[in-house]
């Protein structure tokens, strides 16, 4: 049974922006992608973050195409604002307007939705499926089962490398983090954030693994999922400042 707690988390959002929010003519899908870029801003005490088009996708369950047309509509109403254009290194950064006076919200409506819509896949969403898985569902199972099977490999090689690094370990932390595989980040990068966490702490346990989960939480909001996806940005400063001043450790 889930019991979430304030301690863990919130988010602070002005009730006269609720208040607004609850008149504007949001349609599902656009109040969902509002709540995620609500979570991943002012969860986080920021204005503004990066958030790509294939996380906000794979955070509300919506098809990527459908966040791509959904979200245009929010900026062209001015309840979402692109602060920061994507570039090959680093995905779009998003902010929301809370001075909804300047909102579009007569003009919202909801948008035609096709049949594929209606199922919540597109064509770039399906499985990339050869003609032969096409015809074979067996082929399609046996690729499934080996997909889990590499996942449950990444998830027990990152938790051996845990207990290497610690000894003993809080095994909530560590299946908290390992959560993270299953979304398609992967062992190397999560152990990076994890060595990353132990060389901030200095090596304090518990909260090694929570600022590691702060760390891997904004790695997956910008769409990293691999070490090579690690770039030296002003952004990843100004994340591992803030990360620093809320776990109360000076920064090497």
């Amino acid at each position: 049974m889930s019991k979430p707690q304030l301690e863990n988390g919130y988010t602070r959002i002005a009730n006269e922006i609720l208040e607004a929010i609850a008149k504007a003519k949001l349609n599902g899908s656009q109040f969902r992608i509002l709540m995620i870029i609500w979570r991943y801003t002012y969860g986080f005490h920021k204005k503004e973050h990066e958030m790509s088009e294939t996380f906000i996708a794979e955070a509300t369950g919506i098809t990527k195409r459908q966040v791509r047309r959904e979200l245009k509509t929010l900026v062209d109403n001015k309840i979402i604002i692109i602060t920061k254009e994507a570039t090959f290194t680093e995905a779009r950064k998003l902010k929301f307007n809370k001075n909804y006076k300047e909102w579009g919200l007569f003009n919202l409506q909801d948008t035609k939705k096709t049949p594929e819509d209606k199922l919540d896949l597109s064509p770039e969403d399906k499985l990339d499926l050869s003609p032969e898985d096409k015809l074979d569902p067996q082929k399609r199972k046996y690729k499934e089962k080996i997909n889990k099977v590499v996942v449950e490999q990444q998830r027990q090689y990152f938790i051996n490398e845990c207990q290497k690094l610690f000894g003993t370990v809080d095994v909530n932390s560590v299946l908290t983090l390992a959560e993270y595989i299953n979304k398609g980040m992967s062992a190397e990068l999560l152990l990076q954030a994890v060595l990353k966490g132990k060389m901030k702490t200095k090596g304090h346990r518990s909260k090694t693994f929570d600022y590691a989960l702060s760390v891997v939480s904004n790695w997956y909001a910008e769409g990293k999922k691999e070490i090579s996806d690690l770039v030296d940005s002003k952004n990843d400063k100004e994340n591992d400042s803030y990360i620093d001043n809320l776990f109360d450790v000076s920064s090497s």
